[in-house]
């Protein structure tokens, strides 16, 4: 699907009203409090995720209780928590499969951020247990209160389901699930391109941990086809962030060193495990309520408006259901990448800072054409960076600039004072430049 390219001012003003929107969204009801479960090593959409997720956490959307991976490859931890660590989170807990059984992929990428980013998680086996801590973590929870999203393998869960009592709790896995896991996430399957078909390597990779947790899930399962995020495209933008970003170096390093759009399986199940169908003026998905039979090779079939023993449903957008409002695909992904690059929050307290030797030209011959250039600003923070320029004219903002340059014209002539201020994405002022200007006539258009 190509990728619509948006004028720079138009992404801007798309930010704003994001950003505004999450904050009246927050405003609204309770973080989600969620568990982030993922194999992160064979595709860079997991780490597109991951950064999205603790953006949506700088916006006050979603507590993240933890990190786990589902595959067994020694840097996938380290590189889990290398992203953690950027965004200021580094304490959350990281854990990993201990099952033999588990799938193990070499990822570059991972390997990469492990061995290049900061992080405290050891590179071997004494990464903590993810069964042990889901244990731990899920008693320490209010009862139904944890949503559980997977964006990889169901190896963690199919274990947790057949744990037995131990130190956290009395109860077992199933028991433990039912009381404290409000709803399960599932990035998997492939609803509609192939019937009865699951081309989706986060099933068919372990299929006995797939079907395993599905068919013995106690509480509420909402489905991420392949049909949703496959079909949505991120990623890029990323090149407009530091390269102290380890989301942008995660995709630099799999696509062999450009930042490019990939598709948004994980990021898409992750955006709903928080933001559920988005908001209610137009909404990103609807869901369709049924029943999944599973296979023992992990093919399927749904049943729409079947029920049993727990609530089940399959996402569904705007190309399936274009009768109800939807937002596109397009759409969607423009959200999904701008939550990828929003500057982490420990940035905001680090302003730019202030416009260095500026000049201004004045030619009276286009209605008091002036131009004002100046030497880029910085900013000090390396996980921020200068988004553009407030340029205020007399005190009130006559626009924006990209880069160290701006034109302006005046009605009349007279001395005017020029206030030039660079910003984040995140919209922090730097400190400004006041730059006198002398207009001494104002020539009428020939």
């Amino acid at each position: 699907m190509p990728k619509r390219n948006l004028p720079m001012s138009t992404f801007r003003s798309f930010i704003l009203l994001a950003i505004l929107l999450a904050m009246t969204l927050n405003t609204l009801s309770s973080p989600v409090k969620l568990i982030w479960d993922t194999d992160f090593m064979s595709d860079c959409d997991d780490p597109g995720a991951l950064g999205m997720l603790h953006a949506l956490a700088d916006n006050g959307e979603v507590e993240i209780l933890a990190t786990f991976s589902s595959g067994r490859f020694a840097y996938s931890p380290a590189a889990i928590d290398a992203v953690n660590t950027y965004y200021g989170r580094g304490h959350i807990p990281v854990a990993t499969t201990k099952d033999p059984t588990a799938v193990s992929i070499a990822g570059s990428y991972a390997q990469h951020l492990a061995q290049n980013f900061p992080h405290d998680t050891p590179m071997d086996s004494s990464v903590p247990d993810a069964v042990d801590a889901y244990r731990e973590l899920l008693a320490g929870q209010a009862d139904h209160s944890v949503v559980i999203v997977t964006v990889g393998y169901a190896t963690n869960l199919k274990n947790l389901l057949a744990s037995g009592p131990d130190r956290h709790s009395p109860l077992d896995g199933t028991n433990l699930i039912t009381a404290k896991v409000v709803k399960w996430v599932n990035m998997g399957g492939n609803f509609e391109d192939y019937e009865n078909n699951d081309t989706n390597v986060n099933w068919t990779r372990d299929k006995v941990s797939a079907v395993t947790a599905i068919r013995n899930w106690p509480t509420e399962i909402v489905f991420n086809g392949r049909e949703i995020g496959h079909l949505m495209r991120a990623g890029a933008r990323l090149s407009q962030t530091p390269a102290t970003n380890p989301v942008h170096a995660a995709y630099k390093q799999f696509f062999g060193g450009t930042a490019k759009d990939q598709h948004c399986a994980d990021p898409s199940a992750t955006l709903y495990a928080v933001r559920g169908l988005g908001p209610d003026a137009r909404k990103y998905w609807a869901l369709d309520f049924g029943r999944i039979q599973i296979n023992d090779d992990a093919t399927f079939v749904w049943s729409s408006g079947a029920t049993g023993p727990r609530t089940e449903s399959r996402m569904v957008s705007a190309r399936t259901r274009p009768d109800i409002g939807l937002m596109t695909l397009d759409e969607v992904d423009e959200i999904v990448e701008y939550l990828m690059i929003q500057a982490p929050l420990g940035a905001l307290p680090d302003a730019p800072s202030a416009p260095s030797t500026c000049t201004a030209e004045t030619n009276a011959t286009v209605r008091g054409l002036i131009t004002l250039t100046w030497a880029p600003c910085t900013v000090a923070h390396p996980a921020s960076w200068v988004a553009g320029y407030e340029v205020r004219r007399d005190g009130a903002l006559v626009g924006k600039a990209l880069g160290p340059r701006f034109v302006d014209t005046v009605a009349a002539t007279g001395d005017y004072v020029y206030r030039i201020q660079a910003y984040t994405p995140s919209g922090v002022l730097g400190e400004a430049l006041e730059v006198p200007v002398h207009v001494e006539r104002v020539a009428e258009m020939p």
